[in-house]
This record gives structure tokens, C-alpha cells and sequence, in this order.
């Protein structure tokens, strides 16, 4: 993949096509990778033990593909044999530039749905979305924590094929989203048709942290792709958002891989530090790098620009969060 320098000077379509022709085939090679695992059948059957690590990244990356692959086949030959050509999105010589952000969203959202399925499968997270009061700062257009959160892979078995399915079966009680950028229209009216009890607000994140906003106690808090200075000092900031969540909640925080390697190595340092507060007062957390080798470049699925390189989970204790 071209450098952000050769990149220089290049229309922004044609980067974006650069990025997700990329990321696509990776998707492939995720899908050849997944098919054909001697893993696969024992996944399927409830038979692996997801709770040891390498197993549980082989069944996120699988569940990912029910995403970017979406109606691919695994076809039960010895060797297993796929068939991509029913898949739900695959590029060709036709696509618009919406098509080509539609893509680079199921990139995103593939990587959100591994993640959460990993914190599950480790035994970590588990909250259903429908009994759940979610609260998502730095949210963006909220494509990770609407969609991404919430979809369920699915596996139909039939006839020898064995045929990847996604879709969002529950949604919370209510997600509020919030982001300091202003919310466009076009984020408006699929919110308002596909989650239709969520609120997005524009404000800075630690603003937002008030009950007279957050009205509801959320029992879910992510901060997905974390941006540094959205918390400038830890302490202040949690000590804010114990007054909006519920006396146990859930909080997730990921960090991407930045635009630069500066960028990265502030994500992380951020991380770091949100991670030491909450095991200072006392707070079950777990750190877990998503990258092959420690470095933005290798992430373990994906590409730094879509992936989450680094997730945070902790078990919130709101009386805690107050010390």
C-alpha cells in the first residue's frame, strides 16, 4: 500500500479506493484463512475452547467475516472450498463514490464486531443489547458503536455449504452518542430509521458528562479509536462520568493507529495511563494489544486506518470511580 507521501497530491476518492481495495483483500485472505482452519468445524460445534486466547482471535476474525464476506460459502470438501461470488460486497468496475464508503463502513464495522466478539469470547463482556443503556463518546458518525456493537454473525448450514450471515438483531434500550463534530444528515436519518432510540449530542466529551444531558445511567461507556486529548487528565474526567453511569457498567476503549507514528505512540501512552488510573482505584481491568508485533503496521486484522490496535475493558464500579 502507497505511503501517505506517494499519496500526496492524489484526489481523496482515489485514496479511499487505494485504502479499501486494500482492506478487501485482506478480507479474502482473512476468508481463505478462516475456511479452511481445522478450527472451523469444532468452532461451529460449540467445541473449541474460545476462552483460550489464539482460539478466541481464529473465532473474531471469523466472526468479522460474516461482515466484510456476508454471504460467502465454505463449501465442507476436504479441503474446504469457498465461494465468494455471492458474497454481499465485493468491488467492481461500477462503483460509485458512496459504494466505496459503504465499503470502507463495512471495513470498520468488521473490525468492531471482531473486537466485541473477542472481549465475549475471552469471557469478558457480556451484556445483551437489548438490556442495555449505551453511552458513546468520541462516536463520530457512529458506524462502530451503532452498528458495529451490535451485529450478530450468524452461521447457516445446509446442503454441505456452510453460508456467513450478519445482521442486527436487538438494539439497546437507548444509545446515546457524542461527539464534539456536528452530526450530518445523512447520519441523522439512518439513526433515526435503524436505531430510532438513540440521541446523538454535539459536545466535547467531559462536557457531555452531566445528568442533566446523560439522563439515563448507561451501563455500557465506549470511547472507540480514542483520541489523547479527549481526556486530559484522568481523574477529573472519571470522576464525571460516575455521575452518568448506572452503579456497574461496562467500559470499552480502543485505540487506532493514527495517522502518524507520533499519533500511535500518544493513543498508547493514553491507553497506558487510562488503564493504570482504573487499576489504581482498585478496578478489574484488561489490556490487550491487537497488533502482531507491538507497531501501528501489523495489526492482527486489518488496516491500521480501520482497525482497533489496542482495547481497554474494565468492570466499572460507579462508588469507585468517586474515591
Amino acid at each position: 500500500m502507497p505511503t501517505k507521501d506517494q499519496l500526496y497530491g492524489t484526489p481523496p476518492i482515489e485514496i479511499l479506493k487505494e485504502i479499501v481495495s486494500t482492506g478487501w483483500e485482506k478480507e479474502h485472505e482473512y476468508f481463505l484463512q478462516v475456511a479452511t482452519d481445522p478450527r472451523l468445524p469444532y468452532f461451529l460445534t460449540n467445541r473449541l475452547n474460545i476462552r483460550h486466547r489464539e482460539h478466541a482471535l481464529y473465532a473474531a476474525k471469523l466472526t468479522g467475516c460474516c461482515v466484510s464476506m456476508r454471504g460467502a460459502e465454505i463449501i465442507k470438501t476436504i479441503p474446504p472450498t469457498v465461494n465468494t461470488e455471492c458474497a454481499f460486497y465485493k468491488i467492481h468496475e461500477r462503483m460509485t463514490e458512496e459504494d466505496w464508503h459503504h465499503l470502507g463502513n463495512l471495513l470498520y464495522i468488521a473490525s468492531t464486531v471482531r473486537l466485541v466478539n473477542l472481549l465475549r469470547f475471552l469471557g469478558l463482556y457480556h451484556q445483551d443489547s437489548e438490556n442495555m443503556i449505551q453511552l458513546s463518546l468520541g462516536a463520530g458518525g457512529g458506524t462502530n458503536e451503532l452498528d458495529g456493537m451490535h451485529i450478530s454473525p450468524a452461521f447457516k448450514i445446509d446442503n454441505g455449504k456452510i453460508k456467513l450471515l450478519s445482521a442486527v438483531v436487538a438494539k439497546p434500550d437507548l444509545i446515546c452518542l457524542v461527539d464534539k463534530t456536528i452530526e450530518t444528515k445523512e447520519v441523522r436519518q439512518y439513526r433515526k430509521i435503524c436505531f430510532p432510540k438513540s440521541i446523538y449530542y454535539t459536545s466535547d466529551a467531559q462536557a457531555s458528562l452531566t445528568p442533566t444531558l446523560i439522563k439515563t445511567p448507561a451501563t455500557l461507556v465506549t470511547m472507540l479509536r480514542l483520541a489523547p486529548e479527549m481526556i486530559r487528565t484522568e481523574k477529573p474526567f472519571f470522576h464525571q462520568l460516575a455521575t452518568v453511569v448506572a452503579p456497574e457498567a461496562d467500559l470499552i476503549v480502543t485505540v487506532g493507529g493514527g495517522n502518524t507514528l507520533k499519533e500511535w505512540n500518544d493513543r498508547t501512552i493514553k491507553i497506558n495511563q487510562i488503564n493504570e488510573y482504573l487499576q489504581s482505584l482498585g478496578l478489574p481491568t484488561h489490556l490487550i494489544d491487537l497488533t502482531q508485533d507491538g507497531t501501528r503496521e501489523h495489526p492482527l486484522w486489518g488496516l491500521p486506518n480501520y482497525s482497533h490496535l489496542k482495547v481497554l475493558h474494565c468492570k466499572l464500579d460507579k462508588n469507585l470511580l468517586l474515591r
